[in-house]
């Protein structure tokens, strides 16, 4: 199939739409799809507005924003003007209006600067099926191919979290002390690592290019008993 980027533009539209809710604190973030803080950009003028001065300044930021995405051509621009933490939902939402082309490149983009997955709004199940739905070629390097073609059955994967219930997740890493590092990267007063044993056939993808040996694994493979702590 085509990649219907009508239908991309008009799902965005639809976020954009939401109302943002300014944060209570120094009121300065918002709770919003596209915008992160009160001051959001018009596209038309390069310039900034404070959408919550007024609703009239949000209805102007918004209409600014409707015509930019209406412009676009670029699948990839598209998404990188929603902010980076609704990347991943905005995706699940427009997976089928995409080709496997697309989809592989996009989940490819989108994950590499994806943080904290588990609060993307997507439940890990769906992310699973959206990776099975890639072509391998795309949505991966030449190379990590290659490795991820010679992962052997049974290999050791590790996952260092701050918090115990994080434990079954997507991301793991071939790597030990990678695992240590994402445990203690909060200098959290607790941490935890994990190992567990993984067949070939439940890792998804194998990444390498932010330097982390990520293998992304089907959580449905994995037996909650099995995974150690160490």
């Amino acid at each position: 199939m085509k990649t219907d980027m009508q239908a991309v533009k008009d799902t965005i539209i639809i976020l954009a739409s939401k109302e943002p809710v300014v944060d209570k604190g120094v009121g300065l973030f918002v709770d919003h799809p596209i915008l992160e803080t009160i001051f959001a950009n018009t596209y038309s003028t390069n310039g900034m507005i404070n959408i919550a001065e007024s609703p009239e300044n949000f209805k102007k930021w918004h209409d600014d924003y409707v015509s930019f995405i209406n412009d676009q051509s670029s699948l990839s621009r598209l998404f990188f003007s929603v902010r980076k933490s609704s990347r991943l939902y905005l995706l699940f939402l427009i997976q089928d209006f995409l080709s496997q082309k697309d989809l592989s490149k996009m989940l490819r983009e989108v994950w590499m600067s994806a943080e904290f997955v588990i609060n993307s709004g997507v439940p890990l199940s769906d992310l699973v099926n959206m990776f099975r739905k890639c072509d391998l070629s795309i949505l991966m390097s030449e190379q990590e191919l290659e490795t991820f073609i010679s992962l052997s059955n049974g290999v050791s994967i590790y996952r260092g979290v701050r918090n115990e219930s994080y434990k079954l997740g997507l991301s793991w890493t071939l790597d030990k002390n990678r695992a240590d590092w994402f445990a203690n990267r909060f200098d959290c007063y607790k941490n935890f690592v994990y190992k567990i044993p993984i067949e070939k056939d439940a890792v998804l993808a194998y990444f390498s290019s932010r330097g982390e040996d990520e293998v992304v694994v089907d959580i449905n493979a994995i037996n909650i008993s099995d995974i150690e702590k160490i």
